[in-house]
């Protein structure tokens, strides 16, 4: 397996251990929402958790105190009103990288920060995330199991 390849599948890994935590979420009132389920397929719940996900899309959320010394990953994500998150995914293992999707659809990491490393995420159905490189505009997909898909 090539190194890149190890790479796009550790991120993948890091993107959904995130995910399949959640995140602490305001509704707009200020009250901390219901825990989204994963695996609940109820309708009504999905969408009151994306209607108020995306209203409070402006406010930025303080993490939770147990949160600073868990070793956990800290993502630069900020919320955009559409409910997609732009920013970078960065692997703090060993000198660390930072995700890039190139113009012509190569995925690698680099050390440094660049155009390139700047991401949107988002939801494209129950288990799937998409990620798109803002500056080339190329897609991956991903399934909560790993599988990747690319444009």
């Amino acid at each position: 397996m090539s190194l890149s390849l190890l790479f796009l599948l550790f991120c993948s890994h890091l993107i959904l251990s995130a995910w399949a935590h959640g995140e602490k979420r305001l509704t707009p009132e200020g009250q901390p929402a219901a825990p989204r389920n994963p695996g609940d397929s109820s309708g009504s719940q999905g969408r009151s958790s994306t209607t108020s996900s995306s209203s409070s899309a402006s406010s930025p959320v303080a993490a939770s105190p147990g949160s600073q010394g868990s070793g956990s990953e800290h993502s630069s994500f900020q919320w955009s009103p559409s409910g997609r998150r732009t920013g970078s995914l960065y692997c703090r293992v060993g000198i660390g990288f930072h995700l890039q999707i190139y113009p012509d659809g190569k995925v690698n990491g680099s050390h440094e920060a660049s155009m390139l490393s700047i991401l949107e995420i988002f939801a494209v159905s129950q288990g799937i995330v998409g990620i798109r490189g803002v500056f080339s505009n190329r897609f991956l997909a991903m399934s909560k199991k790993g599988k990747l898909h690319a444009s």
